[in-house]
């Protein structure tokens, strides 16, 4: 009865220890699918992350504002003028094109002004750097001005503490970073 006993209990054990390989066998296979799916839904959220991104891109190109109706006045004092040894103050007047997906608020605007060989003209403004092309650029001014729907025109003012000289002259404004107008001039 022992020996039948020990025969017993070794049968239980080969089939209990058959029976958790076959547990582990399946709990292996589980895990690797489970292992698998995860690699697929971390795949899948970072084409998602991927996807948001572009979007945002879009619907930050989508708020960008642009100007139109841009006009440039020089001034020795507070008299028009198109010699450039009398310039003192360049006034950049522009009005803001009509976009429906900008939120009304505070902007940021940055004005160059450059000569005809494409060198900023004035102090370059300390505060913040608008970006063309994805490079940061020197400003001569920055200002802050309220947006709204329909908004009327705006003024920047450039102060000159040097001469101009005589020849051909490009400004460009720049909102809140991004490339929004430009304009030329000549002065004699």
């Amino acid at each position: 009865m022992l020996a039948q006993n020990k025969k017993n209990k070794k049968e239980s054990a080969v089939k209990e220890k058959s029976e958790c390989e076959k547990n582990l066998e399946a709990l292996t296979a589980s895990m690797q699918k489970a292992e698998s799916e995860k690699v697929d839904l971390i795949k899948n959220i970072d084409d998602i992350k991927l996807e948001k991104e572009e979007l945002e891109k879009k619907l930050k190109a989508l708020e960008t504002l642009f100007v139109t109706n841009v006009r440039i006045e020089n001034f020795k004092a507070d008299k028009e003028t198109k010699k450039a040894k009398d310039v003192t103050k360049t006034s950049v007047w522009f009005e803001f094109m009509d976009n429906p997906n900008a939120k009304p608020g505070a902007k940021i605007v940055h004005v160059q002004l450059l000569d005809s060989k494409g060198n900023l003209v004035g102090v370059p403004e300390k505060k913040g750097k608008p970006k063309k092309n994805g490079v940061e650029i020197e400003a001569s001014v920055e200002q802050k001005i309220e947006y709204k729907k329909n908004n009327p025109k705006n003024l920047v003012a450039i102060k000159h503490d040097n001469k101009l000289t005589p020849g051909k002259y490009k400004v460009e404004i720049f909102v809140d970073g991004n490339f929004a107008g430009r304009s030329e001039f000549a002065l004699e």
